[in-house]
């Protein structure tokens, strides 16, 4: 009878550890026309056609392709535990 509960604790505690990574791993990615409203050698904030501001994290120096006050299509993925990350950003 022991070995049985531990056996389903066992499970249950399996289902649970997967459960959450699955929730900390999920990715959302966004495709929207926004305007640029401040950029850096690390980071662009932008603000949507809706009016929503995001700041966008990238690895790469591009600020001297980008001009402020322009709209661009940008295409970015967020991780639920961290910012939002640029993938490509074009006119």
């Amino acid at each position: 009878m022991k070995t049985k509960w531990k056996v389903v604790i066992g499970v249950v505690a399996a289902l649970l550890i997967f459960a959450i990574f699955i929730k900390l791993s999920s990715t959302t990615l966004t495709v929207e026309y926004a305007t640029i409203v401040k950029k850096a050698s690390d980071s662009i904030s932008l603000v949507n056609e809706g009016g929503r501001p995001v700041e966008v994290t990238t690895s790469i120096d591009f600020s001297d392709l980008i001009e402020v006050g322009q709209k661009y299509w940008v295409r970015y993925e967020q991780k639920s535990w961290g910012p939002p990350y640029l993938l490509s950003i074009e006119k």
